[in-house]
């Protein structure tokens, strides 16, 4: 690993670190008994984020990067473009924080507070902490020969595949906690896997993100939903059986 390289690394388990200190102080974690299997998730999913990280700053995975990126823009057409358009929008900063404030306020309402505290700490967290991790590695933007977008901002991790993540992912929990019926559960997971996927495809498909950056806002994403799981589950939780 190059001396640039280590601090930014080492940067990124001290975040960890002072956030896991953050909850507990907040007295928001789980208890004892559940706490082991809330913990090595997000432990498991932020070593496997930081191995990434370490490959894009040494550029490891530069060529599965690059030929990824030109098989996807191979297949440009009118039709496809126009679809996926929409389709990167489901990941858009606007609509997931206009979505996230308006089930915040259903959430509130409805005095449901494990569910809202689970909220906040997932997707207004998960987006505020790629804004940090862009600007600690400000790596710029794939140079592809059309692109069909044009963006000033940095390309590591993605910030529309890991808020559609959080998001999505947060809705499929929540939504799972109503029903016991198998079925139904992995009906929503299987919408919200195929709503990440689109999303994340869009992203390379327009240009602007290689796979491992939409590699890792998928992993950023599902890491900050782990460690929203660690919110302690009280008499506040309900559920409108």
């Amino acid at each position: 690993m190059s001396e640039n390289s280590r601090p930014r690394v080492f940067w990124m388990i001290d975040c960890e670190y002072s956030i896991t200190m953050l909850l507990r102080r907040c007295d928001i974690a789980v208890r004892p008994a559940e706490q082991r299997a809330a913990v090595l998730p997000s432990i498991f999913l932020f070593l496997l984020l930081v191995f990434i990280t370490i490959t894009v700053e040494l550029n490891a995975l530069k060529s599965i990067d690059e030929v990824t990126g030109f098989w996807i823009q191979r297949s440009i057409t009118p039709t496809r473009t126009a679809v996926m358009l929409v389709w990167t929008n489901l990941g858009a900063t606007w609509l997931v924080s206009l979505f996230a404030a308006v089930l915040g306020i259903v959430l509130a309402f409805r005095h449901w507070n494990y569910w809202l505290r689970r909220l906040v700490w997932s997707v207004p967290a998960c987006m505020l902490s790629v804004e940090a991790i862009k600007y600690l590695f400000q790596r710029p933007r794939p140079v592809v020969p059309h692109p069909l977008l044009q963006l000033a901002t940095y390309s590591f991790p993605s910030g529309h595949t890991a808020s559609a993540t959080v998001l999505y992912g947060f809705l499929a929990i929540l939504i799972c906690s109503f029903t016991q019926r198998m079925i139904c559960q992995a009906l929503i997971w299987s919408a919200a896997v195929a709503l990440i996927a689109s999303v994340a495809l869009s992203r390379i498909y327009l240009g602007v993100h290689y796979l491992t950056d939409v590699a890792a806002g998928v992993i950023l994403g599902l890491a900050w939903l782990s460690l929203s799981a660690r919110v302690r589950e009280s008499s506040e939780r309900h559920h409108p059986m």
